[in-house]
C-alpha cells in the first residue's frame, strides 16, 4: 500500500530483469502506488511486460490523491515553482545547470491499472503501456 506498493513495483521489474531461475512471469499487485518512474523505466517497464516476464496489477481508489503523485521529480519542481514565483531564482537555477529536465524528470505510473469506485461494485481497467511505448502522453 502507497510507498510499499511503489517500492514492490520497483523490485518487482529488477527481479524480473535478474537472469536468476524464478517462475516467470513476476507478479505484482500494487495498492494506492504512487508513480515510481521516468519515461526510461517505463519503457522498460513494458518491454518487460512484452515479453512475458513481468505483470503489475495496479488497485487505486478514484480520485486517491496518493496514486496522482508524484508527477514530476523534486528537481523539476523546484525549477517550475522557481519560474513562477522568482523569475530571478529561475534564472540562477538555469544559470547553476540546474534546469527544469525533459521527459527524465516526468513520473508515470506503469500496469494495468483497476480503479474501484467509492459506493460502487463497479471498477474501470486501463492500461499506458501503448501510450509510453510510443512517446505520447
Amino acid at each position: 500500500h502507497s510507498l510499499g506498493g511503489a517500492l514492490a513495483t520497483i523490485f518487482g521489474f529488477f527481479t524480473a530483469a535478474m537472469s536468476c531461475p524464478l517462475p516467470l512471469p513476476v507478479t505484482v499487485v500494487s495498492v494506492a502506488s504512487p508513480r515510481v518512474g521516468n519515461i526510461h523505466f517505463a519503457r522498460a517497464f513494458v518491454e518487460m511486460e512484452s515479453q512475458g516476464k513481468l505483470r503489475h496489477l495496479r488497485v487505486a481508489n478514484h480520485k486517491d490523491p496518493v496514486t496522482l503523485g508524484p508527477t514530476v521529480s523534486s528537481k523539476r519542481a523546484l525549477a517550475l515553482s522557481a519560474k513562477v514565483f522568482s523569475p530571478l531564482g529561475y534564472l540562477g537555477l538555469i544559470m547553476a545547470g540546474n534546469n527544469e529536465g525533459g521527459d527524465e524528470e516526468v513520473y508515470y505510473h506503469t500496469g494495468m491499472k483497476m480503479k474501484l469506485f467509492k459506493g460502487s461494485q463497479e471498477c474501470e481497467f486501463s492500461y499506458s503501456g501503448a501510450t509510453i511505448i510510443s512517446g505520447s502522453k
